[in-house]
């Protein structure tokens, strides 16, 4: 099985418009391998991106994220990120990772397994004051 290791190198956020890509195409082929996909958004205040892959384990599927999350503004709120998969009869969610104080920027690794290869990938970036969701963005990608 191959996998590849994403560095903070590899890493760059923006402000630029909300956007996905696949860092490498699906094949039927390809199936017991890796496929590594992108996300990214930014609001003011909050910036995320995230590199979700997807992994064959027979039997199931294996969703990997590396969550990249800013704080870009100084306005008194922190931000948050989360990944989740959907799959035919259910998801997968992560939970919220959040960051406290402005230019503070912090990578969450988490995991989860599906019983069945997802269709949609997603990743959310908002700001919170306490526990309560203020603004934000949201990325997602069909797969």
């Amino acid at each position: 099985m191959r996998t590849r290791r994403i560095t903070a190198t590899a890493l760059a956020l923006t402000a630029a418009a909300t956007t996905a890509t696949a860092v490498t195409a699906p094949t039927a082929a390809s199936a017991a391998g890796t496929t590594i996909y992108t996300l990214s958004c930014s609001r003011p205040g909050v910036s995320g991106t995230a590199y979700i892959s997807v992994t064959y384990t027979d039997p199931g599927w294996k969703i990997s994220s590396d969550l990249w999350i800013s704080d870009t503004e100084p306005d008194g709120h922190h931000a948050a990120i989360q990944s989740y998969a959907h799959y035919s009869g259910g998801e997968y969610r992560s939970p919220w990772y959040h960051v406290y104080g402005n230019g503070t920027t912090k990578l969450f690794r988490t995991s989860g397994t599906t019983p069945l290869r997802p269709y949609a990938i997603w990743m959310r970036a908002y700001l919170y004051e306490g526990g309560d969701r203020l603004q934000g963005c949201t990325t997602m990608k069909s797969i």
